[in-house]
């Protein structure tokens, strides 16, 4: 169920700056969607490898479907909002409306009950710890992945450049926008939240900024511990993210296979990672032949 958990939009302020139609860096991941997803989401999990385990890093993605009624906030919710932006993007001359098949898709999964999400979980990994930068003045892996823009946090002597971009590729390949982070640290703290970009919009005479958060913190922080609902919790160390809105053709999920081999052959053949991608297993031993 869905607990406490619901999505809050931050009023805007005059003092604002306005973001029209969708998030300026989304253009250079649309063309090959997919493909920048398998390659993003991988490399941020090798980057996070636990190197006290002897055990390689393991991804798993899988698709699955969300209840509407268990999650009403997560869903019904967010039609007002995204019919809002598309409304802000038709004031605004010359504005692309992105929105209108994405208020189609989830209306239809709202008539129908269950809404699709692509998951793509990672294992032996050190998980995203997450500090209170108000309070703190310190950044963390969370902050970076998911309340920041622009922003990167990696472990020290891992990927050489990063710009804080490549989780662009969630929202991209999100029919909402949207992507639900749900993570346990090897020091056993849970964290879980998601997040959205649209357009500054107005909903019933109140003007709200792009971006959204889902938690049980009314956006201040995200939820943990027993607050996360069940289907979000984590028992071992590492990172789920939850794509909503990503319905996958078989041929979509053979593309997946394709790149991921495409990119990460070498890796695997090392026995630095293992995967299972829609119930097909890829490792050292079956490398050559895949």
């Amino acid at each position: 169920m869905e607990k406490n958990f619901k999505w809050t939009f931050a009023p805007k302020g005059p003092l604002d700056m306005g973001q029209g139609s969708e998030d300026a860096s989304f253009p250079q991941f649309e063309k090959y969607a997919l493909r920048n997803l398998i390659r993003e989401y991988t490399q941020n999990s090798l980057d996070a490898h636990d190197n006290t385990s002897p055990n390689p890093v393991r991804i798993m993605v899988s698709v699955s479907s969300l209840s509407i009624d268990e999650f009403p906030n997560l869903t019904r919710e967010l039609l007002p909002h995204l019919k809002a932006a598309s409304d802000s993007c038709k004031r605004d001359n010359f504005s692309r409306d992105p929105y209108p098949p994405k208020i189609e898709a989830l209306t239809k999964w709202v008539a129908d009950g269950e809404i699709p999400v692509l998951i793509f979980s990672d294992y032996y990994t050190v998980g995203m710890p997450y500090k209170d930068e108000n309070e703190t003045g310190e950044n963390s892996a969370f902050n970076a992945c998911v309340r920041q823009c622009c922003a990167s946090y990696k472990p020290e002597n891992s990927a050489g450049g990063s710009h804080g971009l490549g989780k662009t590729v969630g929202f991209v390949n999100s029919n909402t926008n949207a992507v639900i982070y749900s993570t346990f640290t090897t020091e056993n703290e849970t964290f879980c939240e998601g997040v959205i970009k649209l357009c500054d919009h107005r909903v019933d005479g109140q003007s709200f900024k792009a971006h959204g958060f889902y938690d049980s913190e009314g956006g201040l922080h995200p939820g943990s511990g027993e607050a996360i609902p069940e289907v979000f919790q984590r028992s071992v160390p590492g990172t789920d993210a939850y794509v909503l809105g990503i319905d996958l053709t078989e041929e979509e999920k053979v593309e997946m296979k394709r790149n991921f081999l495409r990119g990460f052959f070498m890796a695997i053949l090392q026995e630095k990672i293992t995967a299972n991608l829609f119930g097909e297993e890829f490792n050292h031993n079956n490398i050559i032949e895949k």
